[in-house]
């Protein structure tokens, strides 16, 4: 298979581990729950930008942002741009339109619905190792994340932001070790990420750069669901279970969303039949690789 088509997520409920050429969005995904993160218990010199870090992210109950995500592969650049909106505390949407795709991930559930094939598949994560590091991010036990993980504070040279953080496996040489390191890169003004950048364990980079982000602005309920049309199949756990009979079925439930961050907007439009705004407006396409800024192995 092409290789361009070939490089989304493919995840099994039997392994849920990273495949770097077949499942970047799962990368993807684990990046965006890092920005989350609330390290404690580290050395002194490092507490007070640890404090900072907590309290900024802890005023964060929405956020709405572009990203243009490049894997970067010995021998090509793969470069796709979207839109992903994070509500508190486990909601996050993703799309893009390269190809056209929606994932959510919604506490121990995903949902990814590929417009080209009118799928909608979901999966069930209870079980399933690797899901812990995304919602240690969510609690209180951050204890488990030093068990796992060396997390330590970085300066860079950028004039967008001087810190960041860097996450790396204990023990590299485990097999089932999936990533050498990942550097999240920090806004100096409010400590959210301009750059996420990950190398895998076989060298193969992601690169993630955030723009336009917006913390606690209004959105729509239905901006956190996956709205498909008749005739989807809807796939659960690798299992066909049904194809969508009615005009439209959404999933999962809205996001419950505080009514400061509402957009009354569209609560109106989602009172009368028809008027319902499709999540898909507005996403960002590039289908056209730009030049490569990085030296390509040959």
């Amino acid at each position: 298979m092409n290789k361009k088509l070939n490089h989304w997520i493919n995840l099994s409920p039997s392994q849920m581990k990273i495949n770097t050429k077949s499942s970047p969005n799962y990368i993807f995904i684990s990046l965006i729950f890092y920005l989350t993160l609330a390290p404690q218990g580290f050395p002194s010199g490092t507490e007070e930008f640890f404090k900072k870090y907590r309290e900024l992210r802890s005023k964060v109950s929405v956020l709405v942002g572009e990203f243009t995500q490049k894997n970067i592969y010995p021998d090509e650049i793969y470069t796709t741009t979207g839109k992903v909106i994070y509500i508190k505390p486990d909601r996050l949407v993703f799309s893009t339109k390269d190809p056209e795709k929606i994932t959510i991930l919604d506490g121990k559930k995903l949902y990814e619905y590929e417009v080209e094939i009118k799928q909608l598949a979901i999966y069930d994560l209870a079980d399933q190792v690797d899901i812990e590091i995304f919602f240690i991010a969510f609690t209180e036990d951050i204890e488990k994340l030093k068990d796992r993980y060396k997390v330590s504070m970085i300066t860079v040279d950028d004039e967008r932001g001087k810190d960041g953080i860097s996450i790396k496996p204990l023990d590299e040489c485990e097999k089932e070790v999936t990533f050498k390191e990942i550097l999240i890169f920090l806004r100096k003004e409010d400590y959210l990420p301009y750059r996420i950048r990950m190398v895998n364990s076989d060298d193969v980079q992601t690169i993630v750069d955030f723009e336009k982000i917006e913390t606690n602005c209004k959105i729509s309920p239905r901006e956190t669901q996956v709205c498909v049309p008749k005739g989807t199949t809807v796939v659960v756990n690798d299992k066909l279970i049904e194809t969508v009979e009615e005009n439209e079925k959404c999933l999962p439930e809205p996001a419950k969303i505080h009514t400061e961050f509402t957009s009354p907007s569209e609560q109106k439009k989602e009172n009368h039949t028809g008027e319902k705004k499709s999540y898909s407006d507005g996403i960002i396409s590039e289908k056209n690789l730009p030049p490569s800024q990085f030296n390509e192995k040959r």
